[in-house]
């Protein structure tokens, strides 16, 4: 299987500065993944063997139609739906579905992770880099504390967990505020206040983009 395909340097991800830096990391793994069954993969019989064995998840089935390769999606499918043996009795069920993309976005995705914090190690100037993102969503913000307490000893431990934190807090702050902002907005009291500014408009939106890594 050709990882290197989905290395992604780390300095591209933290260079827009907006929104959480790991799930534009992982929504652009998971495009290479995608780009990848629908295209170099289909030439290669034992990569179509663990897709078949695999499967896929319903997201990653999604993202493939809305690729709109339709023809290797449709081989891709075919070669799938062949390999699909049904149990002839109730007590040899059909074994647990899995996904092939999600398990070679992982692969990836806790490479990068590591990178991350080997960076915070090795480079001085790299935790100004990271105060310098506008969030962490919390699933990615314990991820990389938990990679961090696998890879960082005790003080160094200590300071890169200070400062995943004060990015993420900053963050739970502006979002307590454009959240307490709208529902205020409802009051009877601030009617005829006019329209709201967007950001508070998007509040709620931005809500669940801190809380969790999975919205699209």
């Amino acid at each position: 299987m050709r990882e290197k395909i989905f290395e992604i340097p780390v300095g591209e991800i933290m260079e827009p500065k907006e929104g959480c830096p790991i799930c534009r990391l992982r929504k652009k793994l998971e495009k290479k993944a995608v780009d990848y069954i629908l295209g170099p993969a289909m030439m290669e019989p034992d990569i179509r063997q663990m897709t078949n064995r695999r499967g896929f998840c319903g997201r990653h089935l999604d993202a493939m139609l809305a690729a709109g390769n339709r023809l290797p999606f449709a081989l891709t499918l075919e070669s799938l739906v062949d390999f699909i043996e049904l149990p002839d009795s109730f007590k040899k069920p059909l074994p647990p579905q899995g996904c092939f993309v999600c398990d070679m976005v992982e692969r990836s995705f806790n490479g990068v992770l590591d990178t991350v914090v080997l960076m915070f190690h090795t480079d001085p100037g790299f935790r100004e880099v990271l105060l310098a993102q506008e969030s962490f969503c919390l699933p990615h913000h314990r991820s990389l504390c938990e990679i961090a307490q696998k890879r960082l000893k005790k003080e160094e431990l200590r300071r890169f967990i200070a400062t995943v934190s004060e990015v993420t807090e900053r963050r739970r702050r502006e979002v307590h505020r454009l959240l307490s902002a709208f529902t205020t907005s409802f009051d009877y009291r601030n009617a005829g206040g006019g329209p709201l500014p967007e950001e508070v408009r998007l509040a709620v939106e931005r809500a669940v983009d801190f809380l969790s890594s999975e919205r699209e």
